[in-house]
């Protein structure tokens, strides 16, 4: 079964969950605004994405998910853009 879990533009600037196995999973984009509404990068715990996904199990594990947010949307070939 594939658990990878596409990733698009947050709805929040800032937001944590409380998963049900006790894990927080916390998710920012502080540059998040209707002027900015494009992932230009990702990051788990510190670490870049290679794209705009991420593996259930990451996720389940809890931590930091983090974007980057632009004013235009990124070409994948040049992930990440910022």
């Amino acid at each position: 079964a594939n658990t990878t879990y596409s990733l698009g533009s947050p709805l929040y600037r800032s937001i944590s969950v409380r998963l049900d196995n006790g894990n927080t999973l916390r998710i920012e984009a502080p540059g998040n605004s209707a002027d900015r509404p494009f992932v230009s990068a990702a990051h788990f715990n510190g670490t870049a994405l290679p794209g705009l996904s991420i593996d259930y199990a990451l996720l389940r594990g809890g931590g930091n998910l983090s974007f980057s947010m632009s004013a235009a949307p990124c070409d994948m070939e040049g992930w990440p853009c910022a």
